[in-house]
């Protein structure tokens, strides 16, 4: 007991969305008895209230004819069980529908409450029931206890009620034997529907009661410690060790991808030491040049110098190397607004090739490559690759 009270007192964190699932899929749902006993209750009353003009047309039809003799018929064995066969099942026919109505709501009113729910796990065998020791724990918990009060308080409302209502008919109830038998049995009926009616007030402050009480009782039953927290946490998002090492392997196999497309690029443009990304344009597309692979510190070495090993053209514009890399994305086309800017180096660029193949003389190196202002200003975003 002391262990469990001290579990308790650890468990102060709200159940997880996870845990509440977990619950639900055991069959373990917050419920009230209580609400299932209203509801019952209330709705066969309903249910009598509204089907009682033909429950008592039927009753009069059916005593009239029970009832209805004559000297040959009652000295006749045989009629008299074929009429007690036939007022029977006539008996029958007119609660069918209250017994259906009862039936109907003892399947349906705790589906209101936790809605279908299909688990074994209730009929797995749990050996720990058969345990003398738990079972005596059980028995003699705070939750048991606290049950049995509530058992004999509500037994205690319930009952006082319905003698309160039987007193107060006290006085009527002798004048039942004066009328006639069908107005004794309306009498009757009514005055029973009226004390239940006071019976389901009660059951209806009850079961108010205990549904909040069940819901707080299950929340606390399901209440997490820090250390369980955590570990779910973990669970659903990953050990953060094994995530650190699959964001690094993913870094390096796109580093090495980014790194392959480097030889196919048209320009890199450098700054000089500290950034380079490569472009490169295709002229059959529509589209505008492409970052292809960028970097800074060691990454920007690493693309230099493959470029270099490459044949790649170099070109350094410091200011449009750092507007590339911090408003470029890799893979995507070059930001708008440094179109004219790229467009001075992609010229360079072919003159360059033009000149090599011994086309063209050699080319001017661009003097300042100048980009919009505050494009190449600014924090630098997180490391690419």
């Amino acid at each position: 007991m002391a262990d469990n009270d001290t579990d308790q007192e650890d468990r102060t964190l709200p159940p997880s969305e996870k845990r509440l699932a977990d619950a639900r899929a055991d069959g373990r749902i917050a419920r009230s008895r209580h609400l299932t006993s209203f509801l019952l209750l209330a709705g066969t009353l309903a249910g009598i209230a509204a089907y009682t003009p033909q429950a008592v047309s039927g009753l009069r039809e059916l005593l009239a004819n029970g009832l209805t003799l004559n000297a040959n018929d009652a000295r006749d064995t045989a009629e008299l069980t074929a009429r007690l066969e036939s007022a029977s099942a006539g008996g029958l026919l007119i609660a069918a529908p209250i017994l259906g109505l009862l039936w109907v709501g003892s399947a349906l009113v705790p589906l209101i409450q936790g809605g279908l729910i299909f688990t074994s796990k209730p009929f797995t065998p749990d050996f720990n029931r058969l345990n003398p020791a738990t079972g005596i724990a059980r028995i003699v918990s705070v939750d048991s206890l606290a049950e049995l009060g509530k058992t004999v308080a509500v037994a205690l409302l319930v009952g006082g009620a319905a003698l309160a209502s039987l007193y107060a008919l006290r006085e009527s109830a002798a004048g039942l034997a004066t009328l006639p038998l069908v107005a004794a049995l309306g009498a009757s009926g009514q005055a029973i529907a009226d004390s239940l009616w006071s019976v389901i007030g009660v059951f209806a402050v009850i079961a108010i009661l205990d549904v909040t009480h069940e819901r707080h009782r299950y929340m606390k039953s399901l209440r997490m410690t820090p250390e369980e927290a955590k570990r779910e946490a973990k669970e659903q998002d990953g050990d953060p060790h094994v995530k650190a090492r699959i964001r690094q392997a993913q870094r390096e196999i796109s580093r090495r991808r980014m790194m392959a497309a480097v030889p196919k690029a048209d320009v890199v443009v450098t700054n000089p030491t500290h950034y380079a990304v490569a472009l490169s344009y295709d002229d059959a597309s529509a589209g505008a040049p492409r970052i292809v692979a960028m970097g800074r510190g060691p990454i920007a070495l690493k693309i230099r110098e493959i470029a270099a090993e490459a044949g790649v053209a170099r070109l350094e514009a410091p200011p449009l190397a750092r507007a590339l890399y911090r408003h470029g994305e890799l893979g995507a086309e070059i930001p708008a607004a440094l179109f004219q800017a790229v467009a001075q180096v992609l010229a360079y660029v072919y003159q360059l090739r033009r000149h090599r193949r011994g086309e063209a003389p050699a080319p001017v190196v661009p003097a300042a490559i100048v980009v919009p202002p505050g494009l190449d200003s600014g924090p630098d975003p997180e490391p690419v690759a």
